[in-house]
């Protein structure tokens, strides 16, 4: 994967491990619609302060273990975020994530991080 330093939002923040995609003025936790920029490598608490007062490093396409419920047959399918810490193959109202590579145990898989086109 490669990792940046982005800017954190004003009046926002993000987690260690969180999903985060694009706002207008910095990275935003994942919710719903919107293309995952990345992984949160550090927590960026930026409540109180203006956009970019607060920077973090992001990872973005990379391939992460997480949750997912999914079983062999899916892999190779879209994967999407619906907030900072859920992924599912429901595409509906979810952010585009990437793509199921394999599956690791029950309801754990590896999943490549997009950063592309979906």
């Amino acid at each position: 994967s490669t990792t940046f330093k982005m800017d954190v939002a004003a009046s926002t923040t993000v987690y260690k491990g969180g999903f985060v995609k694009a706002g207008t003025s910095g990275v935003v936790p994942a919710a719903s619609t919107g293309k995952v920029v990345g992984v949160a490598l550090e927590q960026g608490a930026n409540g109180s302060g203006s956009a970019g007062d607060k920077k973090i490093f992001v990872a973005s396409g990379g391939i992460f273990e997480h949750a997912i419920t999914a079983s062999f047959t899916d892999v190779g399918k879209k994967v999407f975020a619906s907030d900072d810490q859920t992924l599912s193959l429901v595409s509906t109202s979810n952010g585009f994530f990437g793509y199921l590579v394999s599956i690791s145990a029950t309801n754990t898989g590896w999943v490549r991080h997009h950063a592309g086109p979906s």
